[in-house]
């Protein structure tokens, strides 16, 4: 006897079970394949460079925004052909206004870093980055993308 002969003898009570158990494996089965697809960097945590490495250099003043925008480079020096020869803008008045917070922890940075190519040409790179702050010195991000 075949399944579907099997299935089409069963009561509606047992093809309502039946049905039920198919669509909620097939629906685990869907959820398991998009988990194991999904790009690592949605959910690991960016490493900045330690704090007091970077407190004794006097290079940055702990504020939100500002790391952020820190936060932002390093996934952006992640993303370069090149990443040892990326020019960033430093972090000061002037772009200040490139870093928007949304309460209580996102950031998002639209900035630009200068990097070589495939072709050891240094092009100008548009990017916005979108990361959110989860505890001390750990950011998660949560969008990036280059600007065309």
């Amino acid at each position: 006897m075949s399944v579907v002969s099997e299935f089409r003898g069963a009561s509606s009570g047992e093809k309502t079970v039946i049905l039920v158990v198919a669509i909620g494996g097939l629906w685990l089965w869907g959820w398991i394949a998009v988990r194991s697809t999904q790009p690592s960097g949605y959910t690991d945590p960016v490493s900045l460079p330690s704090r007091s490495a970077l407190e004794t250099s006097g290079e940055v003043n702990w504020g939100s925004k500002e790391k952020g925008w820190y936060a932002c480079r390093v996934e952006a020096r992640k993303r370069l052909k090149s990443p040892s020869s990326a020019k960033f803008p430093p972090y000061n008045s002037s772009v200040e206004d490139l870093v928007v917070h949304y309460p209580p922890s996102g950031y998002t940075v639209t900035a630009w870093v200068d990097a070589k190519n495939t072709f050891g040409v240094e092009l100008r790179n548009g990017y916005v980055c979108g990361v959110r702050f989860t505890g001390w010195e750990s950011w998660v991000l949560l969008d990036y993308f280059w600007l065309e």
